[in-house]
């Protein structure tokens, strides 16, 4: 079962642990970030280890547009 994650807890954490305090929004398409790149997608699988608890494959991960499959990946992952 998918964790309830707040969502605006979900983008100030990506923002300020994973994008260099860039701003961004649930709908966002993430080729359009500019701090996001490889680096930042390892980052982010970290990230949602240790602040969320979730476990994500790596090739899910991958195939991620928005920064809503980003939060949709964390939420699927999450322990309830």
């Amino acid at each position: 079962m998918a964790a309830n994650i707040d969502e605006r807890e979900f983008l100030d954490k990506l923002s300020k642990k994973i994008l260099s305090g860039e701003k961004v929004e649930m709908d966002q398409d993430l080729r359009m970030v500019q701090a996001w790149d490889s680096l930042s997608g390892v980052s982010f699988l970290a990230m949602a280890d240790v602040e969320f608890g979730s476990s994500i494959n790596p090739l899910e991960a991958r195939n991620v547009h928005t920064v809503r499959d980003l939060y949709n990946l964390v939420c699927e992952g999450a322990e309830d």
